[in-house]
C-alpha cells in the first residue's frame, strides 16, 4: 500500500514520465530493485494507480435511497479524479485490465438499480452511459488544461475573454467569435451538472422518450 500511494503521489507530482522503479525508490528510501517483492514492475504500479484511483470511486458512492444520487456520486467523483490527479488519470482510461475496486463499484451501482426496479439489461446499460459521460466529460478537460486552455476554468470574465481572444484566429469572423464566447466561455462544473441532470432525466424509465431498443 505504501509502494502504490507514494506511486500516485509521484504520477501527481511529476508526470506519468516519471514512474520509474529507480525514482519511486529513491523516494521510499530503498533501492529500486527492492520493489520488485512488492510489485509486478512497473506494469504492476500502473495496475495498483489504477486500483487506487477505483478505491477512491468505491469510497464515495452513496448506497441506498434515490438512484439517481447514487449515479450521481459515482458521475461525479469519476470527474474528480481528473481533477484531483489528471495525470494519473490518463492510466484510468487506457486500461484495458479489470481492477477489482472498479468491478466492486460497478457492482454496487447495478445493485442500487436494480433495487429500484431496473431489469439486468437496463441496469448495466443505465450504468455504463452515465460512466461514459463523466469519463468523457473529464477526459475532455484533462485534454484542455494540458494543452494550456485555461479559459474555461478562469474566473474572472475579463480574464476569459482575454484568452478567448489570443486562442482565436485573428481573421475569425464575427458571428464565429460570438459562437466562441456563447460556447466555449461556459461554467465547466455548472455545465457538467447541467449536462447530468439530463442524463439522469433520460434514464429514468418513466421517460417516454427514451429508447429501449
Amino acid at each position: 500500500e505504501r509502494v502504490l500511494d507514494e506511486a500516485l503521489r509521484l504520477v501527481d507530482e511529476e508526470g506519468l514520465q516519471a514512474l520509474t522503479m529507480r525514482r519511486l525508490g529513491k523516494r521510499l528510501g530503498v533501492e529500486g530493485m527492492s520493489l520488485y517483492h512488492h510489485v509486478d514492475g512497473k506494469a504492476g504500479l500502473r495496475a495498483g494507480i489504477v486500483g487506487l484511483l477505483w478505491e477512491e470511486v468505491d469510497r464515495s458512492l452513496e448506497d441506498g435511497g434515490d438512484w439517481k444520487r447514487t449515479l450521481r456520486s459515482l458521475a461525479t467523483r469519476l470527474r474528480g479524479l481528473a481533477v484531483d490527479h489528471p495525470q494519473a488519470f490518463q492510466l484510468l482510461m487506457g486500461t484495458s485490465s479489470f481492477a477489482e475496486p472498479m468491478l466492486r463499484a460497478l457492482a454496487r451501482g447495478l445493485a442500487v438499480l436494480r433495487e429500484a426496479g431496473f431489469d439486468d439489461d437496463r441496469s448495466a446499460r443505465t450504468l455504463n452511459t452515465v460512466v461514459g459521460y463523466a469519463c468523457g466529460y473529464a477526459a475532455m478537460e484533462v485534454t484542455l488544461l494540458a494543452t494550456g486552455v485555461t479559459a474555461l476554468r478562469a474566473a474572472d470574465q475579463f480574464d476569459s475573454l482575454v484568452q478567448l481572444a489570443q486562442a482565436l484566429p485573428p481573421d475569425t469572423a464575427p458571428e464565429l467569435v460570438r459562437v466562441a464566447r456563447d460556447c466555449c466561455l461556459c461554467d465547466m462544473d455548472q455545465q457538467f451538472e447541467f449536462g447530468l441532470d439530463a442524463l439522469l432525466a433520460g434514464l429514468d424509465p418513466d421517460c417516454e422518450t427514451l429508447h429501449t431498443g
